[in-house]
């Protein structure tokens, strides 16, 4: 089959999309919190952009980054505990959270997998077969629980003023003239413990397995990823001649 020609007309309506899409997402009341979730998209964009003219990706890649990249700005615009999807399946189903960052940790499996995959594929000895998907589910476990320390520390440092502020008044109440005052400053600093405790849990959504649940579902995600589109990568690398040909041969 011959090889197709590598157009950019495509790409460039997606990027001019989601230009706009990162200007609606950037107009919040929370700049930080916002930052901080968009900021895949906000290094990722740039980083396609300088590498494209040395590695391009095909076509179905950059749709799936594009999709995923949607789905973050949206998160990233609402937060994702106040995200509308989220909401209305919530109360259509009488669900106890919003589940609106589950969508988003299928994601980040689903699309990282073809990124990986292709990768792989182009730029390593490995063909396509068991052990590159093996691999490349690997690869994006590993990312998850990358993530997942990231948000572990963020869950961390959140409430940090809250209980640096529990043991000043616990010191105090060392100090204090009798034994009625020291109960009412150390009564204080409990509450603020249990501020910061509730900020954590809150973090989670007051979901105990958060973390389980979201690798749960990047897993999920690259599986899915591979057994549906494998195959249409396979095609477009061939299509486009983006690999040596010899990468596409079937492992047992």
């Amino acid at each position: 089959m011959p090889s197709k020609e590598y157009t950019t007309t495509e790409l460039k309506s997606l990027l001019g999309i989601l230009s706009i899409i990162i200007i609606w997402s950037a107009i919040n009341d929370h700049a930080v919190k916002w930052l901080v979730q968009s900021m895949w998209v906000l290094v990722g964009v740039p980083i396609l952009l300088l590498s494209f003219s040395r590695f391009k990706f095909t076509p179905l890649t950059y749709r799936l980054i594009f999709i995923h990249a949607c789905i973050l700005l949206v998160g990233a615009h609402y937060t994702y505990q106040l995200t509308p999807p989220g909401l209305w399946v919530k109360d259509f189903f009488e669900l106890e959270r919003n589940h609106f960052d589950r969508l988003g940790h299928l994601a980040q499996g689903f699309v990282p997998a073809m990124i990986v995959r292709e990768i792989l594929i182009r730029r390593s000895p490995l063909i396509a077969g068991k052990w590159l998907f093996f691999i490349v589910l690997c690869v994006c476990m590993a990312i998850s629980v990358w993530y997942e320390f990231l948000e572990w520390i963020a869950a961390l440092a959140g409430p940090q003023h809250i209980t640096v502020e529990a043991q000043k008044l616990l010191s105090l109440a060392q100090q204090a003239p009798n034994a009625i005052e020291a109960a009412k400053i150390n009564g204080q600093a409990q509450q603020l413990i249990a501020e910061a405790t509730k900020a954590k849990y809150l973090a989670q959504q007051g979901d105990v397995w958060d973390t389980q649940w979201d690798m749960f579902m990047a897993m999920v995600g690259s599986l899915s990823s591979q057994f549906l589109f494998a195959r249409v990568q396979d095609r477009q690398l061939t299509r486009y001649a983006l690999h040596p040909k010899s990468n596409l041969q079937q492992a047992g």
